[in-house]
């Protein structure tokens, strides 16, 4: 199972009250693949004050854009 401190680490240097530019993108993609999906989603909605629904939609259309496919895994229970 993942430890907060671990996705706190991975996404520490992230300003997420603000939009992310594109290396903040990509650093939260690198989250998504490792596993922590489900722990950015709660950090969007908790600090861009987004329903859970829309910060997931919010990481879905990030995985889209990386990996160019209309796929996405990104917290799929929501």
């Amino acid at each position: 199972k993942n430890n907060p401190t671990d996705v706190q680490r991975l996404t520490g240097s992230l300003h997420i009250r603000e939009k992310p530019d594109a290396e903040q993108r990509r650093t939260l993609f690198q989250a998504m693949r490792l596993g922590f999906g489900c722990k950015c989603v709660q950090l969007l909605s908790l600090y861009r004050f987004m329903p859970l629904r829309e910060a997931a939609a919010y990481l879905a259309e990030i995985e889209r854009e990386e990996t160019g496919t209309e796929n996405s895994a990104v917290c799929s229970r929501l």
